[in-house]
């Protein structure tokens, strides 16, 4: 989590990387570079059989300026923001745990992020502000490495 991203100064609250592809079973560490930020799942950005688990569900919630682990245990993609600066900046990212299905809810994922009218909703959420632009960046990523996550 970043104030300046260090590759493009121009850029400012960053995660980075946006887009991380892992194995089952990993942990991803979210390290506090600069102080202020902080990572929480989108719940509706996680498989759906987690969402609707009762205590399966793989949500997480960092304090602000804190470190925080998560381990991913089922494929599938995983969306999270920082709760301050996604609107403002698009402080967003993804994960995507390879294996069978992960990409089984990919079109539910990608259709969140479709409405930028702000009138409709989708499961009673759409990507608003900046965290539009971010994931639409997110998902051309997805889409050029499908190979690398498939193989």
């Amino acid at each position: 989590m970043y104030r300046f991203d260090p590759d493009n100064p121009a850029r400012r609250n960053v995660f980075k990387p946006e887009l991380l592809i892992i194995e089952p079973g990993d942990r991803v560490k979210f390290i506090s570079a600069d102080p202020g930020f902080n990572t929480r799942s989108i719940p509706e950005m996680v498989p759906e059989n987690l969402y609707v688990q009762d205590g399966g569900a793989k949500f997480w919630r960092s304090e602000y300026s804190q470190d925080t682990t998560v381990k991913f245990d089922l494929p599938g993609i995983y969306g999270y923001k920082c709760q301050l600066y996604y609107m403002t900046s698009g402080m967003a990212g993804m994960i995507v745990v390879k294996g069978e299905g992960w990409d089984a809810e990919i079109e539910r994922m990608k259709n969140i992020g479709q409405d930028r009218t702000g009138l409709g909703r989708i499961r009673g959420i759409r990507q608003k502000g900046m965290g539009v632009v971010t994931f639409d960046r997110i998902w051309a990523e997805v889409k050029a490495r499908r190979d690398e996550i498939e193989n």
